[in-house]
Parts: C-alpha cells; sequence; structure tokens
C-alpha cells in the first residue's frame, strides 16, 4: 500500500461508534443470555449515559403477549450489566413464559438462576 493510503481495515474502524458499540455489546448479550433470535419474544435496549454508565432494559413476554418480564440495571461494563438484566428476568419467571421466551441453558447463562 503506498504510503499515506489507509486500507480497508483502517477505514473501518475509524468509523466505529464506541458509544454505539457498547450498546449493541449490551443488546447482544442480552439475547444470546436468553436464547433469543429474530423471531424470540425478547427485547434488549441499550443506552448510555453522559458519565460513561450503561444502562440495559431487557423484556421477555409471552408467546401471546399478555405477560410481559422486564428488568433494567445500570453499570459500567455492557456485558455484566446484560448479563445481570438476565439474572434477573430468569429470577422472575422468564423461563416459564412459553417456547422460546428465554430458553438458553445454565451454561450459556453463565449460572444466570443465582
Amino acid at each position: 500500500m503506498p504510503q499515506g493510503r489507509r486500507g480497508p481495515l483502517e477505514i473501518a474502524a475509524s468509523l466505529n461508534d464506541p458509544v454505539a458499540q457498547r450498546q449493541a455489546t449490551a443488546e447482544r448479550t442480552v439475547l444470546r443470555q436468553l436464547g433469543g433470535f429474530c423471531n424470540a419474544p425478547l427485547a434488549g435496549y441499550a443506552t448510555v449515559g453522559d458519565d460513561g454508565q450503561i444502562t440495559v432494559r431487557a423484556a421477555a413476554f409471552s408467546p401471546d403477549g399478555r405477560v410481559l418480564i422486564d428488568a433494567i440495571h445500570t453499570g459500567f461494563g455492557p456485558e455484566e450489566t446484560a448479563v445481570t438484566v438476565c439474572r434477573r428476568l430468569i429470577r422472575h419467571g422468564a423461563r416459564q413464559l412459553g417456547p422460546n421466551a428465554a430458553q438458553a441453558n445454565e451454561d450459556d447463562r453463565g449460572n444466570a438462576s443465582r
């Protein structure tokens, strides 16, 4: 590559938004921890405050939409904060909502039933 020219990876890295990356990491962690996929009745949403803390809100729904269990937690690490929210959902019955509403097994959740 000629001097002064940037390669595709360097260009792509310059487009990264660190805040959006933290939010996406948290939201993806919620789906991974709860066994979510594109048509699972799950939701995860993350925001980052001016103080750098990340707030993750997640919800699990019954297949018919009549029951909603949601949780929210604020912390600094996107994955740790998301796992805490998932543990709360499971503790409050997200697994009992029906098929695909929080089907991760104990190993995949990092012992989230605590």
